[in-house]
């Protein structure tokens, strides 16, 4: 009976020991992700939170730059993260395409997930390519208008009456560049070189009046050349050629790079930039004594009569082929997506910035603890605007168009090419690359 005791004892232990080993020893998720230093603080407390609510599933989260191209090559090599988020989703598409990401519809089923309740439709229909959903919202974003009111107030310009039209930009531009005694520009009011936002050159023409609709058919397949299209890029030549495109060459050439303290709209070289919440952050960590306003992007007429207009866009999180813990994965990715996720990334001593994702988050509680964004409501009030238009992501002609619109901006600036001929040809390479995809 001793002998028989002795073994239940041992059993028990052993039973007991193995529990404890799998309690410290939980699943550990990691997230390789696209912000990076302060710009990944919001982050990084979201991710504290779920870890101290978490004992069992534990996130490490990695920040790193040139992510595309290590993802891919994780998920060649059979080894990728369980989660990974990068940048602004213009990759998305391609990386769906490649083979890159897993889909989650039926996981997402499973867990009885409706991101129908969670999220705004323009959010969901981006997360879409090909009928599936590969992914998640991580945050959400609208570009506007950012100005610097000090140096409008030194232009003569009203700092409280931003320009909300393309003639009162146009004008506003002229206040504001500054020349030396040798004729070198010393200060402009925006400029179409500019490390950021740059990618978005393809999408100036929202601004003139055009749509996703009126720039892409997507029954027929078909890129759609609208006059607005036309007038974003005559407007672009119309700046190098009042400025001078040696002299704006010379200028842009000073410029410091996005994320430093010599980024030109940081260290006063320009008096506005397109951009959105995050630059907050920036202002905060390179120019703390900023005078700074947000103002609805300038468009046309018959576009302020209806509101608010600026460009709005989401970055993603997606789960690789191949990925291990992918139930696990998925849940954290819920959680972030949702309002506690969100409030954490947005909120507190280090916040990011960033525009929660759910459709209703936080009213007035969320603002007053926004300390890092005293003016992030005002990013969120034009987000919600009737004017506002969300860059297509997800589309299949996404990438061939952004591709081929951004390459023709050097040359237009420049003036090689009439805006008009640079546009067709290439809208034509465009179209050529989307029909090698059918």
């Amino acid at each position: 009976m001793r002998r028989r005791g002795l073994l239940v004892g041992l059993v028990a232990l052993a039973m007991l020991g193995s529990g404890l080993q799998a309690i410290a020893a939980p699943i550990t998720i990691e997230w390789w992700g696209e912000f990076t230093g302060f710009e990944a603080k919001g982050t990084e407390n979201a991710v504290a939170r779920w870890n101290a609510t978490h004992p069992n599933v534990q996130v490490k989260y990695t920040g790193m730059p040139d992510l595309d191209k290590k993802v891919v090559a994780s998920v060649r090599a059979g080894n990728p993260p369980a989660i990974v988020s990068v940048g602004d989703n213009q990759n998305y598409p391609q990386f769906v395409a490649n083979g890159m990401y897993t889909a989650l519809d039926s996981q997402l089923k499973a867990k009885k997930f409706n991101m129908d309740v969670y999220f705004q439709p323009w959010t969901n229909r981006a997360m879409m390519v090909g009928g599936k959903t590969y992914g998640l919202p991580c945050t959400d974003w609208v570009e506007v208008l950012i100005y610097n009111k000090e140096m409008f107030r030194e232009a003569g310009l009203d700092p409280e009456k931003p320009p909300r039209t393309i003639a009162e930009v146009t004008e506003a531009q002229r206040k504001l560049t500054k020349r030396d005694a040798a004729g070198n520009i010393t200060q402009m009011g925006i400029s179409f070189r500019t490390t950021f936002p740059g990618w978005f050159v393809p999408y100036y023409s929202y601004m003139f009046g055009a749509t996703p609709e009126t720039l892409y058919d997507a029954k027929a397949k078909k890129f759609l050349k609208p006059e607005a299209l036309y007038q974003a890029f005559e407007w672009i030549q119309s700046m190098a050629k009042e400025y001078g495109d040696k002299d704006l060459q010379k200028f842009e050439a000073g410029f410091g790079g996005w994320g430093t303290e010599a980024e030109p709209f940081l260290s006063g070289k320009m008096a506005m930039s397109w951009n959105g919440p995050w630059i907050a952050d920036h202002i905060s960590k390179f120019a703390p004594n900023m005078d700074w306003g947000v103002a609805s992007a300038p468009t046309v007429d018959a576009i302020v009569k209806k509101g608010d207009f600026g460009w709005i866009g989401i970055d993603t999180f997606a789960i690789p082929k191949g990925a291990k813990n992918q139930n696990e994965a998925l849940d954290f990715m819920i959680w972030f997506s949702g309002k506690e996720g969100q409030f954490y990334m947005n909120t507190g001593p280090e916040g990011s910035g960033r525009i929660p994702t759910v459709k209703e988050f936080g009213g007035a509680e969320f603002y007053k603890a926004a300390v890092t964004n005293p003016k992030l409501k005002s990013f969120i009030d034009i987000m919600a605007g009737p004017a506002v238009l969300p860059i297509p992501y997800g589309t299949p002609a996404e990438q061939a168009y952004n591709t081929e619109l951004s390459a023709i901006l050097e040359p237009i600036l420049n003036l090689e090419i009439e805006p008009r001929v640079a546009v067709d040809q290439a809208i034509a390479r465009a179209q050529a690359a989307l029909d090698k995809m059918r």
